[in-house]
């Protein structure tokens, strides 16, 4: 006699939902073991076993395509990165080279000139200005691809050298604070020489962007100590002037200045500068500012493996 469709429909739901459950467990990377006891005819059975098989096959099909696309918008994102990062130091050489000779003229022409007039006092300091603004551009350049000299770094060490400095150049003290208890923070490989630079443009626009009386304080902590990805924060902050919230988005640019920074003399490259070299580290910086009432820069940088 012939089954009746309700019959056969109630054989292979029970298989063809097993079979699905098991499909997806297995897609999904689920190693449960799945037990059902249920009796059903072998044509149902198969039939389950063929539609799981279809199912499966959908659904790694679409995952993968998934990651695969997922892939692609990665790698596009990074070669834009790098094709903008190879663009940005095209223009930076190639403004160097155009500035360097006409710069060496104008100081020529200058020192030559008798008698010395006002005027030519201007064109003498403008044009060391710009001189000095090519040197950084050319230095900036060059960080994005040059070898770095890497050795075990003492942060308090570089921190203190570049506290004696704004000392003695700018006439400001700064508040440092490093711990030493449960322990002191860990050495970190770097370049002393760059990680100094970074350290000191900080500190300097901390000085430079705030009142004589305005606080300094270099502090520093230690994150996931003793773990894999353990990072050192320097967080250098002051009371000064603050930056205003339009322009804290651009500060890391080339010659980005804000709005309220116009009576300080500065080229707009030391922020530029900084970022480069935290990041050749392999580290972060951030920036919080409330204009009025001060800054705080964050340098994140990884700490040393251990032997």
């Amino acid at each position: 006699m012939k089954p009746s469709r309700a019959r056969v429909w109630g054989a292979f739901a029970p298989a063809a939902l097993m079979a699905l459950a098991a499909a997806w467990m297995l897609v999904s990377g689920d190693n449960r073991t799945l037990e059902i006891g249920i009796r059903f005819p072998a044509i149902p059975a198969l039939a389950a076993l063929l539609l799981a098989s279809v199912a499966a096959a959908l659904l790694l099909g679409s995952r993968v395509a998934v990651r695969s696309r997922e892939r692609a918008a990665s790698d596009a994102r990074a070669s834009a990165v790098e094709r903008a990062s190879l663009a940005r130091r095209r223009f930076l050489d190639r403004l160097d080279h155009e500035l360097k000779n006409p710069l060496m003229a104008m100081r020529s022409a200058v020192a030559a000139s008798v008698p010395v007039t006002p005027q030519l006092g201007v064109i003498d300091a403008q044009s060391r200005r710009l001189g000095a603004l090519v040197a950084e551009l050319r230095k900036l350049s060059e960080l994005e691809s040059a070898a770095l000299d890497v050795e075990p770094v003492s942060l308090e060490a570089v921190t203190r050298d570049v506290a004696e400095a704004v000392r003695e150049q700018l006439g400001r003290s700064m508040f440092i604070d490093f711990p030493a208890a449960p322990w002191p923070l860990p050495v970190i490989p770097g370049d002393p020489d760059l990680l100094y630079i970074a350290i000191y443009n900080v500190a300097a626009n901390a000085a430079k962007y705030s009142a004589r009386d305005a606080r300094i304080e270099v502090r520093a902590s230690e994150e996931f100590a003793g773990q894999p990805g353990a990072v050192v924060h320097l967080d250098i902050a002051d009371t000064g002037r603050g930056i205003p919230l339009a322009d804290q988005a651009s500060v890391w640019e080339e010659l980005a200045r804000g709005a309220n920074a116009r009576d300080v003399q500065g080229s707009g490259l030391g922020l530029a500068l900084v970022s480069v070299i935290v990041r050749r580290h392999g580290g972060t910086v951030t920036l919080t500012s409330r204009e009025g009432h001060g800054t705080r820069v964050r340098l994140t940088l990884p700490v040393a493996r251990r032997g």
